[in-house]
């Protein structure tokens, strides 16, 4: 008792999550810090792992962190056994890295 979280989730997390479009759905939160938050959501293809990095200024640009987060992601496409992420959006509110969520790996 007391050592995890409510399952109830903030209509502030949620509303972040609604700029990805309709068809994510926030289902818990895993961690929630003040300027990054991580949620497991559901998608029609299966489960993800969103990480919500909010701007404390709707005018502070991402643009570097967008090219580094593409630099990183062309790198390490072709590397077996590298696990990436599947995408990343900037909007005016904040930025999220998209990973899917893998449940069970070889070492559980």
């Amino acid at each position: 008792m007391g050592n995890t979280h409510s399952a109830r989730t903030t209509s502030a997390i949620d509303s972040f999550v609604l700029e990805l479009g309709p068809d994510v759905v926030h289902e818990k939160s895993i961690s929630n810090r003040h300027f990054l938050k991580t949620v497991k959501g559901k998608h029609g293809n299966g489960h993800l792992v969103i990480n919500i990095s909010t701007k404390p200024d709707p005018g502070l640009l991402l643009r570097s962190y967008t090219r580094t987060l593409k630099f990183e992601k062309d790198v390490l496409i072709d590397i077996s056994k590298v696990y990436n992420y599947q995408g990343f959006v900037v909007t005016e509110t904040a930025g999220y890295i998209i990973q899917q969520w893998i449940g069970r790996n070889l070492y559980d």
